[in-house]
């Protein structure tokens, strides 16, 4: 009994000591500090591994040394637990011992065969060892198992073979997460058509999952700063199944409504502001269930928001641009809709101001868009004013926006 007594009492007093220098370890960024957990338990692979992370993050050559042999006495403490292994690999890695640190590796791997955290680290290592072919089916494994690794495969395999997308699709394989994360790698490279071919290459039924949406708006966000409004827009098409068309404007009926913030690229934009009061009404329509309908009480001239749409177009040619409104209005002021280069916001063409008081009225207007031209802008814009002071009363409704291609 008195034997017993005593181990129990000589493990509780180890337990205490490990509970407590785990407690200090894990919770200091002094290095005094750590130095006495350790003096404290030196047996404890979780206080060891501590010290190991760190002396690693000091980036002192001096710390180097310690913290590898703080992750080699975590390792050595706890031989079948995959961490210590997985930083004692990265440890050696930057000390320049690789073949030691593939051996570390290997016993992570052998500890934790399906983590994906594992496979990653094995395949780089493999692949700094000259074992490509082996290093890059451990790369698959990882990124089949958590996808966000797959941006950083594809930057991988488009550093070390000169961003050939073919490349990534037979070392990573075919599938859509690895294509726009090539499409987007080409694109920072200013490689738009080959990122745009990229994302094409994505069948159009994978092209809106959900898994893709962040990046595939990163893609269209770039293709669009390159005035590269086709493109731009049929990667937002698919991204959000909208059926969004070339050469049309979307939502000309404003069926769909229209957004004061967060609005797509390709929709109606609607200015910040209170006036004029803007809101999609079905009190009056010239056709379907709803009208764009604008209310107007403001002085300034300043005040005014205008509500605008970027389309993309089909090449050079003439169009037509063709609306639809009914007003009941009191201003010397006039409304009208511009139509501009999206690219450089040089004015294509304009329509007729609206009239004051008006029916359901057709206004129009043709321009011509010049070769190397894919994308426009029209808004509708308030002009006539001539002063800061710029009265305006009343509401005006718009509805069946559209433009056309006449040759």
């Amino acid at each position: 009994m008195i034997a017993a007594a005593v181990a129990v009492t000589f493990a509780t007093y180890c337990a205490s000591k490990w509970n407590l220098a785990n407690a200090i370890s894990t919770r200091t960024d002094e290095k005094e500090f750590v130095d006495f957990a350790v003096d404290l338990a030196p047996d404890d692979p979780q206080t060891r591994y501590a010290a190991g992370v760190l002396y690693q993050k000091t980036l002192e050559a001096d710390d180097a040394a310690r913290s590898l042999a703080e992750f080699e006495a975590a390792a050595a403490l706890s031989p079948n637990n995959y961490i210590p292994w997985l930083e004692l690999r990265a440890a050696l890695s930057r000390a320049g011992d690789s073949e030691a640190s593939l051996r570390a590796i290997r016993r992570a791997v052998d500890l934790a065969p399906n983590y994906a955290d594992v496979r990653w680290a094995y395949g780089n290592a493999l692949i700094r060892a000259g074992e490509v072919e082996n290093g890059f089916e451990n790369i698959r494994r990882a990124i089949d198992a958590k996808p966000a690794l797959v941006a950083p495969a594809v930057n991988l395999t488009m550093d070390l073979f000169g961003a050939d997308p073919k490349v990534v699709r037979q070392l990573l394989g075919e599938n859509a997460n690895r294509a726009v994360a090539a499409a987007l790698y080409l694109a920072r490279a200013g490689r738009f058509e080959e990122a745009y071919a990229s994302w094409n290459s994505i069948a159009l039924e994978l092209r809106g999952d959900d898994a893709l949406q962040a990046q595939s708006a990163q893609l269209g966000d770039q293709l669009r700063k390159q005035k590269m409004y086709r493109a731009a827009l049929s990667v937002y098409a698919d991204q959000r199944g909208d059926r969004i068309e070339i050469g049309s404007i979307y939502n000309g009926g404003f069926e769909t409504g229209a957004k004061m913030r967060d609005a797509s690229p390709y929709n109606w934009i609607i200015a910040p502001g209170a006036e004029p009061q803007i809101a999609i009404s079905n009190g009056q329509k010239r056709s379907g269930e709803n009208a764009l309908l604008m209310i107007f009480n403001l002085t300034q001239t300043a005040e005014f928001r205008p509500v605008s749409q970027t389309v993309a177009l089909d090449g050079a040619g003439t169009y037509e641009f063709d609306a639809h409104y009914k007003a009941e209005l009191k201003t010397l002021a006039t409304l009208r809709w511009e139509i501009l280069n999206a690219s450089t916001l040089e004015p294509l063409g304009a329509t007729p101001a609206f009239r004051a008081q008006s029916d359901w009225e057709r206004i129009a207007a043709n321009f011509t868009v010049p070769a190397g031209l894919d994308g426009i802008l029209i808004q509708l814009v308030r002009t006539g004013c001539s002063s800061s002071i710029c009265p305006a009363t009343g509401r005006v409704w718009i509805d069946d926006v559209s433009i056309r291609r006449k040759q």
